[in-house]
């Protein structure tokens, strides 16, 4: 969900956008992070958690625009972001943004993201 924080006259939280599912995992929910060109082009970056099928779990990169009209986030992007071998052990993958590329490091490989 996407939240708009208003600090004047009262502090108050109003709901903006938010997502609906894009495929199970181990547990609900992502690791994020946000990146924009200053105050202009928010892009939310997230990493799902794997599933507990198969030998190699495949860990999602996704891509939301926060300011999608309708209250519901537009799905930019996503892609197959690597994999993880762990059987029942929980990924902590965090995206990490950076001069306009997105990284996700996950078991033994980075993947790279960026404008070519």
């Amino acid at each position: 969900m996407v939240w708009s924080l208003q600090t004047s006259p009262q502090p108050a939280l109003f709901k903006v956008s938010s997502s609906s599912g894009v495929g199970g995992g181990q547990f609900g929910g992502f690791f994020t992070v946000v990146s924009s060109n200053g105050r202009a082009n928010p892009i939310i970056w997230a990493v799902s958690h794997p599933p507990n099928t198969g030998p190699l779990y495949p860990i999602k990169l996704f891509a939301f625009d926060p300011e999608s009209g309708g209250g519901t986030m537009t799905t930019l992007f996503h892609a197959n972001a690597g994999y993880w071998p762990n059987v029942g052990g929980n990924a902590n993958i965090v995206p990490i943004v950076a001069n306009g590329q997105v990284f996700v490091a996950s078991n033994m490989q980075l993947q790279i993201y960026g404008l070519k």
